[in-house]
């Protein structure tokens, strides 16, 4: 499936990758997530189910599920991430392994992955296929709230 994620006015990146440098060790102050779950309405799981989450720089946490998760949808507030959970899912992200990600199977789900920084001059997007994304996108819609 092609997808393309563009957050708050960045332009859009589709497929995408920019990969100047790997991710760096320290959260940068001001990195900017966003992600895209390309999922199917025939599954409860919050993991499963088409989805959109933009971590913004100050923390702000947006987050949509369900059908009206498209990548022209802006997701509504849902709450402020404190420090520990911006460091939460850093981790999660440098935990994805990127470079042996695959977007060429058949799976009914897929994923986009932004990551920004400004102070570094850097963007990072992937689009990838489950696997190692899935500990980040179940965070995600635990940090949101939302369960099975």
């Amino acid at each position: 499936m092609s997808v393309i994620l563009s957050i708050m006015g960045f332009s859009p990146v589709g497929c995408m990758t920019t990969r100047e440098s790997a991710l760096p060790d320290r959260r940068p102050s001001d990195f900017t997530l966003g992600v895209v779950v390309v999922g199917t309405s025939e599954t409860e799981s919050p993991t499963h189910k088409s989805a959109r989450y933009i971590v913004e720089p100050d923390g702000s946490f947006r987050a949509s599920l369900g059908s009206g998760s498209t990548i022209n949808t802006y997701p509504p507030f849902t709450r402020r991430l404190e420090t520990t959970h911006l460091d939460e899912v850093w981790d999660l992200v440098r935990a994805i392994d990127f470079d042996n990600a695959t977007t060429d199977s058949q799976e009914k789900q897929s994923y986009i992955i932004e990551i920004r920084s400004i102070s570094t001059h850097q963007v990072w997007s992937f689009p990838i296929e489950p696997g190692s994304t899935m500990d980040l996108v179940e965070h995600l819609a635990e940090l949101a709230w939302i369960r099975e």
